[in-house]
């Protein structure tokens, strides 16, 4: 009996350990947490709804609005950066329309999550990009998208002065589209746009890539719309002033024909004045650096203009390199025209010193040595011969190079 009942508290004590056969595994214990456990993400739709107030809100096919699309730009992936870009496409400019509400609610965020953009690795991106900027360009006005200008001529400037050639070919289309749409505003900020065009057509050693025969020629494109654009805004200024000095007439005769009339000149608008004078001296800053650059331009012409004219000799038997050559040429010499129009008539923000009688010497030496250039080469027809030789006389025919004495000796 004994030895039966400690048998059965033998059975029924703690921590028994059961006595296995050999080969057999033994079972978990019931006690252990489980670890083998899956997670899944729990996504409420009704959390990614919108506002009463927010019923016409625009969402790609994905149901994204604009700011979700933005802040995908800055994701690691080069695919989820380019979906964004075209997600923002789709909603801003649905069926080559213009979502006029969206655009001018979230420009400012826009503009400064594309901006980063700019500089982007990837090329595609980077094509994107510098569409959807063009077509943003296009859509707002001018005023709207003063206050975001300077941003935006930053990382423009930015992308520009970028180690990687494809970056800079990038920032000159868009750069295009900036002188096109904002003439007033890239004039205005021409002391930050000028001087980095001219530091990229230097032909210094450590310059970048672009420094190409073909990069310096897109390069000059760009300098000779800028001053185009400066030469149309200088003559805006004279037409103003024109109007300006009607109104003073009209006012002086309205005076005389009413004794009573009343004098406006009162003590706070001298102090108007004042302050207006004072703001504008305070630009001299602005002025010196543009001068500094339209002096440090002419000097590359030159050296381009140099280098260029002997790879004309080097390049007599191919009619395609010819041209282009030409080409070259053509575009310095365009660039070089906007300059000196710029000396002798300055406008507010662009006001410097040029040695005209240096600038004729020179002039003699290397443009009019070679002149005229030719238009056929081994029966082919030049594109840019005529263009040239037409550009080297309008330069030459200038009233302050005819002043210039000497100015006419090889004709």
């Amino acid at each position: 009996m004994v030895s039966q009942r400690k048998k059965k508290l033998q059975k029924q004590s703690d921590f028994h350990k059961p006595k296995l056969k050999v080969g057999k595994t033994l079972p978990k214990n019931l006690n252990v947490t489980k670890i083998d456990f899956q997670t899944k993400r729990l996504v409420i739709k009704s959390q990614l709804k919108t506002g009463k107030g927010d019923t016409n809100v625009s969402v790609d096919k994905k149901k994204r609005t604009v700011p979700e699309l933005l802040v995908k730009l800055s994701h690691i992936n080069e695919n989820v950066r380019l979906d964004a870009i075209s997600s923002l496409d789709e909603i801003l400019f649905p069926a080559d329309a213009i979502n006029q509400s969206e655009l001018r609610i979230n420009l400012s965020g826009i503009v400064r999550k594309l901006c980063v953009v700019l500089c982007d690795v990837s090329v595609q991106v980077r094509n994107r990009t510098c569409s959807l900027f063009g077509k943003v360009c296009s859509a707002v006005a001018e005023k709207d998208f003063e206050g975001l200008f300077e941003l935006f001529v930053a990382h423009l400037c930015n992308a520009l002065t970028h180690v990687d050639e494809g970056i800079q070919r990038s920032a000159l289309k868009l750069l295009f589209q900036v002188f096109e749409h904002y003439s007033r505003l890239a004039v205005v900020h021409g002391n930050k746009i000028l001087p980095v065009l001219v530091h990229i057509l230097a032909p210094l050693p450590a310059a970048p890539k672009i420094n190409s025969q073909t990069g310096q020629t897109a390069v000059m494109q760009q300098v000779h719309l800028y001053l185009f654009k400066v030469c149309q805004q200088r003559e805006r200024e004279d037409t103003c002033a024109i109007t300006n000095l009607g109104f003073l007439e009209e006012d002086a005769q309205t005076k005389e024909s009413h004794p009573l009339f009343i004098d406006y000149l009162t003590p706070s608008s001298i102090t108007i004045q004042t302050l207006l004078s004072s703001t504008v001296d305070s630009d001299d800053l602005e002025r010196s650096e543009i001068s500094t650059s339209m002096t440090t331009l002419v000097n590359v012409l030159f050296q381009i203009w140099i280098s260029v004219n002997q790879s004309l000799s080097e390049n007599v038997s191919d009619p395609n390199v010819y041209d282009r050559c030409l080409q070259s040429l053509y575009r310095t010499l365009e660039v070089l025209h906007c300059v000196i129009q710029l000396q002798q008539r300055p406008t507010l923000k662009i006001k410097f010193n040029l040695n005209i009688d240096l600038l004729t010497s020179n002039l003699c030496r290397y443009v009019l040595g070679s002149f005229p250039y030719r238009t056929n080469l081994r029966g082919q027809t030049l594109q840019f011969g005529r263009k040239l030789n037409s550009c080297v006389l309008t330069v030459c025919t200038l009233p302050c190079m005819r002043k210039s004495p000497g100015g006419f000796a090889l004709f």
